[in-house]
This record gives structure tokens, sequence and C-alpha cells, in this order.
């Protein structure tokens, strides 16, 4: 059986052994290592264990339980027995000592293919990783709307007749109203969340979420300030791609703070979301944020739209106007519905409980059933590109959902 390339992702923290190992690889057939792009998931990940090892081996148990990687060498200067054994037993495929030699990674990573290549599941075809969608809204200023959007976004997709699985987080750093909106409260946040990482699995997260009658999951933000606690870019990615393997839309408010934890759900995520109302300094803004995208390298261009809220037919900025200055279409727009928006807000309640057949509530079902298209389009290209597939559930975690 001819052999498949072998992803390999580098952690290091030092430039010149990520160097040696990218050499080494490259000397070794049927490996490839992959970009910059942490986001990435890979048949191996090769991570660097600094003093102390305690955040690393966190990590490789995370990376583990996740499915970021499917086996785990670690490097490291640090040889201690004691820190040996503990790698181990995380599970790794195997250790090596730096100074890194040559000869021994090789062979460590050719006998690791070989026992691959002979194994049952490597005989047939790569087992799927099976990823719903990560939809993101992101306000061009405050108060344009990014939390109504994304509350009664997640109600339509969840009503939908395929009855599909919905998460719903707030990941606004402190004070979202996610939960308000929806007349509920939560007994965790997506913080108790992070500061658990180590714990990770479908059934803690599960544990952490709030359920509500209409069917979507919630996790809110944290309702006070969490001083001594800072989240990292790292963490964020690993608890929203457990969530994209265990539903078919994972739908976020990111509010409109540009931090480095925003960054990397803007990197991972499959449709970003610009709200904007049709007021100048938004439009502005929004250019803004376009050109510090093209700045970045992500989001791609094609998973950014741009949304319009509040939508007035007398407004004094033509939607015309605003694509030709944004060179960008408008992808969907929302008329302005006041007395039925407040009345949801004040009640703690989605708009389609309120009015179900009014224009805006079957705006929601029009968004809904763009965004479930278009997930179909990108699972239909994954199909033909990669084993890695959108839209089912596993087993294990249909049964959490039963439980």
């Amino acid at each position: 059986m001819p052999l498949r390339t072998l992803s390999v992702k580098i952690m290091a923290k030092a430039t010149e052994t990520e160097r040696k190992l990218k050499e080494i690889l490259s000397s070794v057939e049927g490996f490839s290592v992959l970009n910059d792009d942490y986001s990435e998931m890979s048949d191996i990940l090769i991570l660097e264990v600094v003093d102390p090892p305690e955040k690393d081996f966190q990590f490789a148990n995370v990376a583990q339980k996740t499915g970021r990687a499917r086996a785990i060498f670690l490097t490291s200067s640090i040889t201690q027995p004691e820190i040996l054994l503990e790698a181990f037993k995380l599970g790794i495929k195997g250790f090596f000592p730096q100074p890194l030699d040559k000869k021994y990674v090789r062979e460590a990573l050719i006998n690791y293919r070989g026992s691959w290549q002979e194994s049952p599941t490597a005989r047939t075809e790569e087992p799927e990783v099976e990823l719903g969608q990560i939809v993101n809204f992101f306000g061009s200023k405050g108060g344009v709307g990014t939390t109504t959007l994304a509350v009664n976004l997640a109600v339509s997709l969840a009503a939908r007749k395929e009855k599909p699985r919905v998460a719903l987080l707030d990941m606004n750093s402190s004070f979202g109203e996610v939960s308000m909106f929806l007349g509920i409260e939560s007994a965790f946040d997506w913080v108790d969340v992070a500061k658990n990482i180590d714990r990770l699995d479908a059934t803690y997260m599960m544990s952490t979420l709030t359920r509500h009658e209409t069917g979507v999951h919630v996790l809110p933000s944290p309702i006070r300030l969490t001083e001594g606690y800072r989240t990292n870019p790292h963490v964020i990615e690993t608890m929203l791609r457990l969530m994209q393997s265990m539903f078919d839309y994972v739908i976020l408010d990111s509010g409109q703070s540009l931090d480095d934890n925003t960054k990397a759900i803007m990197k991972i995520s499959d449709l970003t979301l610009l709200v904007f109302i049709a007021s100048l300094p938004c439009i502005i803004n929004l250019k803004r944020i376009l050109e510090t995208f093209h700045g970045l390298g992500y989001p791609s261009d094609d998973s950014v739209e741009i949304v319009a809220n509040r939508s007035l037919k007398s407004a004094e900025i033509s939607q015309k106007e605003i694509e030709s200055s944004l060179r960008k279409t408008v992808y969907f727009t929302f008329p302005n519905d006041y007395r039925n928006t407040m009345s949801a807000i004040n009640q703690g309640k989605p708009i389609a409980a309120i009015d179900n057949k009014s224009e805006i509530c079957q705006k929601f079902n029009e968004l809904a059933a763009l965004v479930a298209e278009r997930e179909k389009r990108e699972s239909k290209s994954k199909e033909l590109s990669a084993p890695i597939k959108k839209g089912k559930l596993s087993l294990f975690v249909n049964n959490l959902f039963k439980s």
C-alpha cells in the first residue's frame, strides 16, 4: 500500500529547535510540516517542553483529548526521570532529548509511520473528524446589535426541520447579555471552562452548558470581573474546537473588542459576520476592520460578510454608497423593528416567541437558511478534498445529549 503523507505540527519555543526539526523532517519521506496556523489539526504534534513543564504537559493532554493531534512527540532539554515518567503517562509516542540527535529523531518518526501504516485503521480511510460550523458575530462598534443577532440566529437554526444541535457562546470578557436575552441563569461561564481546560472533554463541556427551551445550549460570559486569571488564544481555541466537534453550529457573540482572544476566534471561524448600522462612525470602523483583517491575513475575505442591522429605507447613507465605500456587498439586511426587538429583550425571550410572523423574525429564518446552505456547500467541498467533514456528531456525543 502506498504511504500516505503524515502532517506534522511543530510547536517549539526556540527558533533553532524548530529549524532543526524542520530540517530533519525534510530529509524523511512521507511527512509534511504544517504552516504556522495553530488551528490546523495534524497527524503528529511535536511539542517543546520548557521549565516549568506543567503547562506544556497540560497542553499536550488537551491536544490529545480534543483530537487536535493523533500522536504527540515531546522534545526538551529537561531529562530528569520524573519528567520523562510524567511525559509517558500522557501516552506520548516518543521523546526527543536536546540537543536533537538527527538519526534518533528520523528513526523514531519512521518507526511511528511504519506502525501507523500497519494498523487496521490505516488500511481504511482516515477516521473522520466531524466538525460543525463556527459563526462569529463581531460589531463595528458598540451597540450595533451583535447579541440580538447571535441569539436569534441560534434560535432560528435550532428550529429548522433537521433539528441541528446549536451552541451559543457569549465571548465578551465580562458582562455579556446573552443569558439576559434568553431569560436564563447559568451556573457556569466560559471562563470557568477555560480555568478547567485540563479537564476538558465532551462530558465536562456538556455539564457546563445551560439548555434553553428552544434547544439552544448556552455558555455565557462572566457576570463579574475575573481578576487574577487571564485566558490565552490557545485555551479559547481548544474550547471552541471541542464544541465544534459536538455541535452542528457554534454561534458566537464576540462584541467589538479585537484582542488576542478575539483574533484567535476570527482565525478558526467558518463565517465572520461584521455587524453595522448605517451611520458614518460605523462605516468608517467597518472599513478599518476589513483593512485590519487584510493586514493580519485572516480571516479570509470569503469567510467574512457584512450585515446591516436596523436598516431604514430612508437612511441618509444608501446601501449602494456603503458597498462602494467598502468594496464589498452587504450580505444581509435586518429591518429596524424596535417594538418587537425591545419587547423580546425586556421579556428575556427570542423574537420568535414575541411575534413569529413579523418581518424581522422571518429575516432570521432566512439568514439561518443561508448559513445552513453555506454549511452544506462547505461540507461537500470538504468531502471532495479532505477527510474532515462537518455537520454530523459521534455516537458518544449523541448519548451525551440524551442523558
